[in-house]
């Protein structure tokens, strides 16, 4: 199985679960693909992000994230190598959040860098062509990464929202991150995967922030993510998630 990672969408939780279903992956956060997998520690070994590479058809695992774009071509290769795609879709307003959590809260205090707040952040660059990582936010991301191609840097074109719904209907299966938890585990086990996930009832820092947005922050944050929450409301209505 192929796992498709789009930052904070829940891929890092879902690769946790299915090495607690007892499925075979590397011994990394996002399950990803190895440089030597006879060494499927991470310490120990270098990993890409992308798994859909020469090779995919010879790694000794269940599943494989990738944390990358896909298309067309690119899920078709994953298929043609023996593997099937499970897509994962989140709010986009918790994902946001999240982001925010992650970049601000955790890695910028590691770095001892001033903290900024979530408007300001949002404001700084979300545009991939700074450079997309957990620095800076790229709104929109769950459509581009889904339709790939020019689609990546540019979500708003002609055709880009459609082939997000396309290529995700691809996809063998498609759970959603709600919160701290993962939907729709149950359609997994047609993939031969009985996943555990289990209500902790966790309520995480960025549940918390978010609930205590402000109107402002609220209707900035719709927004930017406005495609996304298309995607995600169009994905709901047609039985996807």
């Amino acid at each position: 199985l192929v796992l498709h990672h789009i930052w904070k969408v829940g891929g890092t939780h879902l690769c946790s679960l299915a090495r607690e279903s007892g499925l075979r992956a590397a011994l990394n956060p996002g399950c990803h693909f190895l440089v030597n997998s006879s060494v499927p520690d991470a310490v120990l070994t270098t990993w890409r992000p992308c798994a859909v590479q020469p090779g995919l058809a010879d790694i000794p695992f269940d599943v494989v994230g990738h944390e990358c774009a896909v298309d067309e071509i690119i899920i078709s290769k994953a298929e043609d190598a023996g593997f099937r795609w499970v897509g994962m879709l989140r709010d986009p307003i918790q994902q946001v959040f999240s982001w925010y959590n992650h970049a601000v809260k955790i890695e910028l205090k590691k770095q001892g860098k001033k903290e900024v707040a979530l408007t300001e952040w949002l404001g700084e660059c979300n545009d991939p062509q700074c450079g997309m990582g957990f620095s800076t936010f790229s709104p929109n991301l769950q459509t581009r990464w889904l339709a790939g191609g020019k689609c990546v840097l540019h979500p708003e074109l002609e055709g880009c929202f459609e082939q997000a719904l396309a290529n995700l209907k691809r996809m063998a299966v498609v759970l959603e991150q709600d919160g701290s938890a993962v939907k729709g585990t149950e359609k997994l086990q047609k993939l031969g995967w009985t996943a555990h996930e289990q209500d902790r009832g966790f309520v995480s820092r960025s549940a918390t922030m978010l609930g205590e947005a402000t109107a402002a922050e609220m209707a900035y944050v719709t927004e930017l993510q406005h495609i996304d929450l298309r995607l995600v409301k169009e994905a709901r209505a047609q039985g996807l998630i």
